[in-house]
């Protein structure tokens, strides 16, 4: 019963911002937005059994994120510092993925394909948005180029260490891809989505998200690096409007 208190506590804060987020209730999304990363990151520090530095602070800079981007209404620099932050924790999840592959580090070619989805997905959203984001293509193009960097290191520590439970840091990423690829598309007035695809996706791109059950990294022989690491951890926050440009409070 222990090992539930944290997922349950979770669910009951992720199911309260699902119901703020679909009711309108901006006063309620701004507590439980930042409280569900925040329970997140107690969740991870206190029950993973293979603790990453890397992504404490990946955690901690999506949670800077998330609150800095309930404010982008009030000023654009909320939103590109929130960018950055978002971008710096992708970076770090990169990094902490790559700690997990072994050296020697031979992939097949098949793998190729595979890698090259996000790449081509990031590439096309990029052609998409432009026109829209004038002013900020540059940021844009880094978050594309980061956020498919995270799927691509996804994909390999997957391969290092076959598995069900590989496979989830994989299903996280992508969901997050698919997340932001409909947050752009309403920020740049593509297409406008609902909040509630919005704040699924982003949600659940953490339920399943990169902490978990990264393969544990304190050594980078082959032997070492398949160790599993049971990082606990579930979901991250957020909502956002068919014009908002984060997971944020509607704009």
């Amino acid at each position: 019963m222990k090992d539930l208190i944290w997922p349950i506590l979770f669910l009951i804060v992720w199911l309260l911002h699902l119901w703020a987020a679909h009711a309108g209730h901006m006063r309620l999304q701004r507590v439980t937005k930042p409280m569900l990363l925040a329970l997140l990151l107690c969740w991870y520090t206190l029950e993973a059994s293979s603790f990453s530095p890397l992504v404490f602070l990946a955690l901690l800079a999506g949670l800077a994120g998330d609150v800095l981007l309930m404010y982008e209404d009030r000023a654009q620099a909320f939103f590109l510092v929130g960018l950055a932050a978002f971008l710096g924790g992708h970076a770090l999840y990169v990094a902490a993925f790559l700690r997990t592959l072994p050296l020697p580090f031979h992939p097949p070619a098949w793998l190729l394909l595979p890698l090259l989805l996000p790449l081509i997905m990031g590439v096309t959203i990029y052609r998409i948005i432009r026109k829209g984001a004038t002013g900020m293509r540059p940021a844009c193009l880094a978050y594309i180029a980061v956020i498919a960097c995270m799927n691509m290191t996804a994909i390999l520590a997957a391969w290092a260490h076959p598995g069900p439970i590989a496979m989830l840091p994989v299903l996280g990423a992508a969901l997050f891809l698919c997340s932001d690829t409909a947050l752009a598309l309403g920020k740049f007035n593509v297409k406008p989505f609902t909040d509630d695809f919005i704040m699924a996706t982003y949600l659940a791109d953490r339920v399943g998200g990169p902490p978990v059950a990264l393969p544990a990294a304190s050594s980078r022989s082959p032997s070492s690096a398949s160790a599993p690491a049971a990082a606990s951890t579930a979901s991250s926050s957020s909502s956002s409007s068919p014009s908002s440009s984060s997971k944020a409070d509607p704009t």
